[in-house]
């Protein structure tokens, strides 16, 4: 191998490593509530993700910028952000990223008001989230989907009760096979 050859792997680790800390920082400063800052980190993040050509972290960083956009009320933004994450992570195979962005995009669709988007997304969620036995983020979306339901008259009162019972006791099977 020759020190050019060599040079441009060191690079590209660079690059590529950089990247997931990158987003550390940005998740650390979005949650004590400095969503500019975590903008800069995360814009950082999927420039160098981009320059290692590392489309798993790209969409990792589109995903996470798209949720920052939701929270700071870009809901247009968010919209397009998370629509780009979500083909990124199909592209890649990411089934994880998919879920969890067919899940974001819909809360993105509630907020605008967008409630038969919003369930097929969720469904969609749900579906990947059962097959990989993800059974707390299952619980998660199913309680967004319970609330998409009650905006549209659709959810019985019968079944609230049980509806919170069976997704609490999701959550506590989760919890018990999840490290704290």
């Amino acid at each position: 191998m020759t020190s050019a050859e060599t040079a441009y792997q060191f690079r590209h680790a660079l690059l590529r490593d950089a990247a997931p800390l990158l987003r550390l920082g940005a998740d650390v400063l979005r949650r004590s509530g400095r969503p500019r800052e975590s903008e800069g980190l995360l814009t950082q993040s999927l420039a160098r993700a981009r320059r290692a050509g590392d489309r798993l972290l790209e969409g990792r960083a589109v995903q996470e910028l798209a949720t920052i956009w939701r929270e700071t009320g870009r809901t247009a933004e968010a919209e397009e952000g998370f629509g780009r994450a979500l083909a990124i992570h199909r592209e890649v195979g990411d089934r994880t990223g998919e879920a969890m962005g067919l899940a974001n995009l819909a809360i993105v669709y509630r907020t605008m008001g967008r409630m038969a988007p919003a369930e097929e997304l969720l469904r969609g969620a749900v579906k990947l989230f059962r097959q990989m036995k993800s059974r707390r983020q299952e619980g998660v979306v199913l309680s967004n989907l319970a609330i998409v339901l009650k905006i549209t008259g659709r959810l019985p009162k019968s079944f609230t009760n049980s509806a919170s019972a069976d997704s609490l006791a999701l959550l506590r099977r989760a919890r018990a096979y999840s490290p704290a």
